[in-house]
């Protein structure tokens, strides 16, 4: 077995024949690569929540291993409106978290051309479709636009995991507009959707490894978690600690010394 150099991804391992005596060689320097790799990735990762009074934009973030496939990016389109898009890529590990580094640069340059979901999610998928391997290309994922103005939110839901409104002790899913998932098939159409949000409403766009965490008994923690951490939230009126500290906390309680997780986790709130 040889591993090869490859300074396309900054991998420092050069081709050397793996024998009992350099093996722990090898794994450490295959270790401080994915460290490098995982670097890189979460330099494209928002991580300080933004305030846009009255709205509160966090996100969670934690991959399963070393690398995910999950990316996701919120940009202003303008003073009142912000972009906000997920999306889960099919597959685990390497391949998958290649894939994100360049849905980035496709994300990039389609939200200087492209502002309303509908025709943003439709050029990605395009772009996605022709340019990423056949096998590792597509992705369940989601764009709305947040208007603070208006109080409003625009959307186009491609299969993402969880795209959800919770208001008081009722819980909207964003199901309604948007297509099929993202890259798998040329010149899809999709449709988009609006909705009016009250005060206290909490939005929730996330992959679906958030309820694939299994805890220490291996056991699927599954969806109802989700809606009780948020209406106990909204009912106490927790001051100083958003949404997703409540989430991340709760996961934590639940995989207690676990090193890897079921799935890659993103999530905004």
């Amino acid at each position: 077995m040889t591993i090869k150099n490859d300074t396309k991804t900054g991998t420092i391992l050069q081709a050397e024949k793996i024998t009992k005596r350099n093996a722990k060689k090898l794994a450490t320097q295959y270790i401080e690569s994915l460290n490098e790799l995982k670097t890189l990735q979460q330099q494209f990762i928002p991580k300080q929540p933004i305030i846009l009074d009255p709205y509160k934009i966090s996100s969670l973030y934690q991959p399963s291993y070393y690398l995910s496939g999950d990316f996701f990016e919120y940009v202003a389109l303008d003073k009142n409106r912000i972009g906000i898009f997920i999306i889960d890529i099919v597959g685990k590990g390497l391949s998958a978290s290649f894939s994100t580094i360049l849905l980035k640069s496709i994300f990039e340059t389609v939200i200087q051309k492209e502002k309303t979901p509908k025709a943003i999610m439709q050029n990605i998928n395009n772009k996605m479709y022709h340019t990423m391997e056949l096998k590792r290309h597509s992705g369940c994922g989601f764009f709305g636009v947040l208007d603070t103005k208006e109080n409003t939110l625009t959307y186009c839901n491609c299969g993402i995991g969880i795209a959800k409104i919770f208001r008081k002790n009722n819980i909207i899913e964003l199901c309604d507009y948007g297509g099929f998932m993202l890259g798998a098939i040329n010149n899809v159409l999709y449709t988009e959707g609006t909705i009016k949000l009250k005060s206290n409403d909490t939005l929730v766009f996330a992959t679906d490894g958030l309820e694939d965490v299994k805890n220490e008994s291996g056991e699927r923690i599954g969806q109802e978690w989700l809606k009780n951490t948020i209406l106990t939230h909204l009912k106490n009126k927790i001051e100083g600690r958003l949404v997703v500290h409540q989430i991340e906390h709760y996961i934590q309680t639940q995989i207690g010394n676990k090193v890897a997780l079921e799935d890659d986790i993103s999530a905004i709130c």
